[in-house]
């Protein structure tokens, strides 16, 4: 199967995070949390913690070593902490003690996905930006707003930006009250009950999730310790179907028949092998498929929640480690697709000018009717309007024509009325302003955004 990528889209770091190396690297970094809250307590020496916590480097690990031994035990801990504990050294007996492997296994997922959540806010971000730029751009670009496929009423190409960026707002604000749920400490035993510990055992939770800056579990449970990164794929979920979204528009509006738009293009790019006319829209495809490809893995990530039996079973722990490495990993390119797309997305005003005088006015039929409801009723004045739409659909001519010549409405509306009804700039309602509030919300966003991942 041909791998190739042939369009111009930055990889993101999220592979790297999702490593083995960079996985190893976090349950090392938990394993000298948990040393030092257990001899802040005194159930270590301080030597012992310091002696982990100065050996919780990756490199000084043999890796190879570590590997031969996962395939030899069958088990996913064990050959890790048998290494680490000989490069500690002789305070290596300390390494894990009271724990069991989800506590250091489900901890250390929670700082690779804390990692993972930067990247995809810094993506994010790198989104807001551009859609902020569009939004300015466009705000009073008119365009036909659609409805069924077919022509509703005047708008701006930037509300429907608008539209877009106050969609991702709400996923912003669903991912920052995700993180306390997500981003948790599980220190509580075999079972979760602190059986190794006793009454130190919340207490020692507690101080990893302080150290680790992460969260601790009320339930230390590895029945449901999923829940919260379950719930974290959902998201991404959501974005996913908000992106498919942006992602179908663009599409169509590539389309022959709209014209309207055109995705960054690589030079001498090839749309196809026999038709030399052909620009495809190759990002906004790619990105569509990703979409589609993350929201199937959604219901993964709630079946992993569903199939614990017991206090836990590795059906479910391996079904939600799948889904959300899986998930993440189809975010962050489908993220950078979007980016990507965005920030040298083309717009051609002109021809969106040109399909909006497709009806020859017709477009501004909801402006006309409501002139004329304040004298007939809105009953009656929609169906004349429906009536000489057919007319004019029929080609029995113009909207402009046949309405000045219509008995019914010459009463109530001059010429120049009708020429200021049709007109479709005087009715986009509040486009622009709404466009404007939009892209400050959008350059707010992505600053905020900075800013908190600098601190």
């Amino acid at each position: 199967m041909d791998t190739i990528e042939y369009t111009d889209v930055p990889r993101t770091k999220i592979p790297d995070l999702l490593s083995l190396r960079n996985v190893w690297q976090q349950r090392l970094i938990v394993w000298a949390a948990l040393a030092d809250a257990q001899a802040g307590l005194g159930l270590i020496s301080s030597e012992a913690a310091r002696a982990i916590r100065d050996a919780a480097i990756i490199e000084r690990l043999d890796l190879t070593r570590v590997e031969a031994g996962v395939h030899r035990l069958n088990h996913p801990l064990m050959a890790l902490l048998i290494e680490f504990r000989a490069v500690v050294g002789e305070h290596g007996q300390h390494v894990h003690v009271g724990a069991t492997t989800d506590n250091i296994v489900r901890t250390a997922d929670s700082l690779v996905l804390r990692q993972i959540h930067g990247e995809i806010l810094e993506l994010l971000a790198a989104a807001f930006e551009a859609m902020a730029k569009l939004a300015e751009e466009s705000k009073d670009m008119l365009c036909a707003a659609r409805t069924h496929r077919q022509h509703g009423v005047p708008m701006t190409f930037g509300l429907k930006v608008a539209g877009w960026i106050a969609e991702f707002e709400d996923h912003i604000e669903r991912l920052a009250e995700i993180e306390p749920r997500a981003f948790t400490v599980m220190m509580g035993g075999a079972v979760g009950h602190y059986g190794s510990w006793g009454a130190m055992g919340p207490q020692i939770q507690a101080e990893v999730a302080d150290l680790l800056d992460l969260y601790p579990a009320r339930v230390p449970s590895r029945a449901i310790i999923g829940v919260g990164k379950a719930e974290y794929l959902n998201i991404l979920g959501l974005i996913a179907a908000t992106c498919f979204r942006v992602f179908q528009e663009l599409e169509t509006l590539m389309g022959t028949e709209y014209g309207e738009v055109c995705e960054p293009i690589r030079p001498n790019a090839i749309g196809s092998s026999i038709m030399p006319q052909k620009v495809n829209p190759t990002l906004a495809d790619r990105g569509m498929s990703l979409a589609a490809q993350l929201n199937n893995l959604t219901s993964l990530g709630t079946a992993s929640i569903m199939t614990q039996v017991h206090e836990v079973s590795n059906v479910g722990t391996r079904l939600s480690s799948a889904g959300l490495t899986q998930g993440t990993e189809l975010a962050g390119e489908m993220l950078s697709v979007l980016v990507t797309l965005l920030s040298g997305l083309r717009l051609f005003p002109k021809r969106m000018r040109t399909n909006l005088d497709l009806t020859g006015g017709l477009i501004s039929a909801a402006d006309v009717t409501s002139a004329l409801e304040g004298h007939i009723g809105l009953p009656k004045a929609h169906g004349i309007l429906h009536e000489i739409a057919q007319k004019v659909q029929a080609g029995e001519g113009s909207f402009a024509r046949l309405l000045a010549s219509d008995s019914r409405i010459e009463s109530y509306l001059t010429p120049d009325d009708i020429t200021r009804l049709l007109d479709p700039a005087a009715h986009v309602g509040l486009s622009v302003e709404m466009s404007e509030e939009a892209a400050v919300t959008a350059h707010r966003l992505a600053a905020n955004i900075r800013r908190q991942q600098a601190v």
